[in-house]
């Protein structure tokens, strides 16, 4: 039997990428633009994505368990929901900035 392993295509890291984020991720963000739409855009804190990341999944919101969602990239879903008609950015304070809870807006795409 010739088992071999073949790299990885670019069409296909998407469909990968899904594969291995949390389905729990995807129905908090999913739950997050639904619930923050405006009519226009959401406004989804980071924050806010943990807590209910946390609850759907039944895990507690510890520093470890949030070190292994940035550790695992399960935050790296811009791609897949801007591939889905969505303009997703991301704000986070740069260094010079005051501090501020990063967040996502999500916008439908033009």
């Amino acid at each position: 039997m010739n088992d071999k392993i073949k790299p990885i295509k670019p069409n296909e890291v998407l469909v990968r990428k899904l594969e291995v984020i949390p389905k729990e991720m995807i129905q908090a963000v999913n739950e997050l633009i639904a619930l923050k739409w405006n009519g226009s855009s959401s406004t989804v804190r980071q924050d806010e994505l943990f807590e209910k990341y946390f609850e759907l999944s039944g895990q507690e919101n510890t520093r470890s368990n949030r070190d292994a969602i940035f550790d695992n990239n399960y935050l790296e879903f811009k791609q897949i929901y801007e591939d889905n008609g969505w303009e997703v950015e991301y704000s986070k304070p740069d260094y010079r900035e005051e501090a501020f809870e990063p967040f996502y807006t999500f916008r439908i795409k033009k």
